[in-house]
């Protein structure tokens, strides 16, 4: 497995009328004038 960067940069956002569905997305509330980061690792050793 390749190790994660240490530094991913955000996505920049794109107005949209509703939030796209499916079991594939993954969403984050955007507090006015924060952004966090999340990063999701499973050690499949």
């Amino acid at each position: 497995m390749s190790p994660q960067p240490a530094f991913l940069p955000p996505q920049l956002c794109k107005s949209q009328d509703r939030a796209p569905s499916g079991s594939g997305w993954l969403h984050e509330i955007k507090f006015k004038d924060y952004r966090i980061q999340m990063r999701i690792f499973v050690d499949v050793r």
